[in-house]
């Protein structure tokens, strides 16, 4: 059972029953409290929680309803924002020490855009420090819990949101994804995870990390979901409009065509992944699905010039903090804050020129394809704690081993998916990655839900939360 009794319903299913008046607002949002007041201290997963602000914003839409005012999906649902997403008059602390204290007086854009249409904000959400870390494992907040596994990192740095959507508390959340902060949480966390291409929904209002790499997306129980989100806050009006998940086809042509690119993780992931990722793609063919195998430069050559812009960016919007405030940073967090200090001026330059190139590379090879598929993660959760990892047979730092995956596509700026596939013998998720091209999330969103729907993952999915007790009790 998961902590009340609307865990693990989707925005697909509870918007219905919203609208005709089955369910309350009122309801939901009190229910969705008491499993946040219960289950929170264990799991770690909100830093901020808006009780008084969330039930009055549930009696306002309660009284709208009454009144024939219907918002749209999104109308009273609860919904999660990452600590470093700004909410007004909440504090925003981005999961550090030094941000304490701070109020933003406007909410982000983001956050705007959910509330006009219809969200209701729950809380903030714990993260990795800054948004500076794959693991979640925070300093001064503590490590969000993963639901499938105790002493097993959610993943980060958007850990938080990732598990208030995997233990059944919220529905939807939002993240940030620079590295793979948004889809590596909810691949480890057996969510899906949308990171748009950038930048469809702004960043008004959102601490930066690295400019020019960080995305807002988000976390939820079905692609439908993600595009219901996506639709109400994408900048982009026509994207905007050509994500609502009602208006996305099952699929972009009579047959979909993926591109397998076996070649980035074969012998570069752990055995049980490359196995789960040739079930998925068996799976796939034998349900009418087209895939074909196709080759982009090794991904550590995308690692390489990330780098340099990861590094540099963030290290400019801390520069003054990290020289003079040194130790209110975690060690990791401090570590690659000096790093990106030291960075020259023409390995970035030559970074972002080479971006460009990369970038054509991914889009070359989309030109014929509907999307590109690859697994999200080359491991399972790893033990909180753990430095190095065994991938491929040979010791790799955690960091650079969760991101391989994720992080080309922050670089070339595409948008990308991730759908929870199946389970380790462990007993923890296993999830794929869709990858499309650029500025064209809906397509992305329509294959996605073509191999959701296919593949029947999100009722495969929550049959495995209830039989494995992924839950907060």
């Amino acid at each position: 059972m998961g902590p009340h009794r609307y865990s693990w319903m989707t925005v697909e299913e509870l918007a219905p029953r919203i609208w005709s008046g089955e369910l309350e607002v009122v309801e939901l949002v009190e229910e969705t409290l008491e499993g946040i007041r219960k289950h929170n201290p264990r799991l770690k997963a909100f830093i901020t929680v808006l009780e008084e602000r969330a039930r009055s914003r549930a009696a306002d839409l309660s009284r709208e309803l009454k009144a024939g005012i219907y918002r749209g999906p999104l109308h009273g649902i609860p919904v999660a924002v990452k600590d470093i997403v700004a909410v007004e008059g909440v504090p925003m602390t981005a999961g550090s020490r030094i941000l304490r204290g701070e109020v933003p007086a406007r909410s982000a854009e983001v956050v705007r855009a959910l509330e006009s249409a219809g969200a209701v904000i729950v809380g903030t959400t714990n993260l990795h420090e800054f948004a500076s870390g794959a693991t979640n494992v925070n300093p001064h907040f503590g490590m969000p819990a993963n639901p499938w596994k105790e002493g097993r990192v959610p993943g980060g740095s958007s850990g938080g949101s990732a598990v208030s959507v995997a233990a059944g508390l919220v529905p939807l959340a939002v993240g940030t994804d620079t590295s793979g902060s948004v889809r590596l949480p909810s691949a480890l966390c057996g969510v899906v995870g949308l990171k748009p291409s950038y930048p469809a929904v702004s960043r008004d209002g959102v601490f930066p990390l690295a400019p020019s790499l960080d995305t807002v997306g988000f976390h939820a129980l079905s692609v439908w979901d993600t595009a219901a989100a996506l639709s109400k806050t994408s900048s982009s009006p026509d994207l905007a409009q050509r994500s609502e998940p009602f208006r996305l086809p099952s699929s972009v042509g009579s047959v979909v065509r993926l591109g397998y690119l076996r070649s980035w993780f074969e012998g570069n992931a752990d055995p049980e992944v490359e196995r789960a990722a040739e079930s998925f793609v068996r799976e796939l063919e034998a349900k009418g699905f087209e895939v074909v195998e196709v080759e982009l430069p090794d991904h550590e050559l995308f690692r390489r010039y990330w780098y340099f812009i990861r590094r540099a960016e963030a290290s400019e919007v801390h520069e003054h903090w990290v020289l003079e405030r040194p130790e209110d940073y975690g060690p990791d967090v401090r570590r690659m804050l000096e790093e990106g200090l030291r960075i020259r001026a023409v390995d970035y330059v030559r970074a972002m020129r080479m971006r460009e190139v990369l970038r054509d590379a991914v889009e070359s090879v989309l030109k014929e394809l509907d999307a590109l598929v690859l697994p999200a993660s080359p491991i399972t959760a790893p033990e909180a704690g753990l430095t190095k990892v065994k991938v491929g047979g040979r010791e790799v730092d955690v960091y650079s081993a969760l991101l391989s995956f994720t992080m080309p596509f922050n670089l070339t700026g595409h948008p990308a998916i991730v759908l929870p596939y199946t389970l380790s013998s462990e007993g923890l998720p296993i999830s794929m990655q869709l990858v499309g091209r650029y500025m064209r999330d809906h397509e992305l969103l329509a294959v996605a839900l073509a191999v959701e729907r296919g593949l029947d993952l999100k009722r495969r999915f929550k049959e495995l939360r209830v039989r494995t007790s992924v839950s907060s009790s």
